[in-house]
């Protein structure tokens, strides 16, 4: 921050404020591949334990966050956060993984994901079991 004392009459300063909103993402994974019940990352007959993501720019493709399931993956969880999201619309790519890999894996791209306020953006993203 840079300090600023304004005077009487005018005050030209150029201030960059960075507008963007709270985004809260709503995961459902799938218990199986094909006709689906969606729950939590313990609903399949074998957990989600593993997930990795990216939040791109739809028009621009620029990543705003993303975590590697391969080199870096988080715990699985059914609600991904952020803060200070450009305005903008947004797609989610999400994968996840069961303990082991070769056991059950997840996929989804979920387009349309839309911020335009400061609070109160929520998407859904049903993530699909892609093997057993």
């Amino acid at each position: 921050w840079e300090a600023f004392d304004p005077e009487a009459g005018e005050n030209a300063r150029t201030v960059d404020f960075l507008v963007g909103g709270r985004l809260t993402v709503t995961l459902e994974w799938a218990d199986k591949p094909a006709a689906p019940a969606w729950g939590d990352c313990t609903i399949a007959t074998d957990d989600v334990t593993e997930l990795g993501y990216e939040l791109a720019d739809a028009a621009t493709s620029a990543v705003f966050d993303s975590v590697d399931i391969d080199a870096a993956p988080a715990a699985c969880t059914t609600t991904l956060e952020w803060t200070n999201v450009p305005f903008a619309t947004w797609t989610l790519t999400v994968d996840g993984r069961a303990a082991s890999s070769a056991t059950a894996t997840w996929h989804a791209e979920c387009t349309d994901i839309v911020v335009d306020a400061v609070t109160g953006n929520t998407a859904t993203c049903q993530v699909p079991m892609t093997a057993t």
